[in-house]
């Protein structure tokens, strides 16, 4: 199996790449959407903790979403 995800860091721009197939066009657009969060907690007011808070939503939804496709994944390339 490939790499699935690679990066490619500079002295002022991080670019994660991965191959598109690999994803559905709105997973790729809640990816996008998790860092656009990050960057925008990071500027905020918001405590650590309530951004954790709100990561883990985050983060437990999408994994209720692709589960199964991804413990499929894993099945097929071992």
């Amino acid at each position: 199996m490939s790499t699935l995800v690679t990066t490619n860091k500079t002295s002022n721009q991080v670019t994660i790449s991965f191959p598109i197939n690999e994803f559905r066009s709105d997973e790729i657009d809640e990816i996008v959407s998790l860092v656009k969060v990050a960057l925008i907690a990071r500027k905020s007011k918001m405590t650590a903790e309530e951004a954790e808070a709100i990561s883990e939503e985050i983060k437990a939804s999408w994994w209720e979403k692709n589960k199964d496709r991804i413990l499929q994944m894993i099945e097929k390339n071992g």
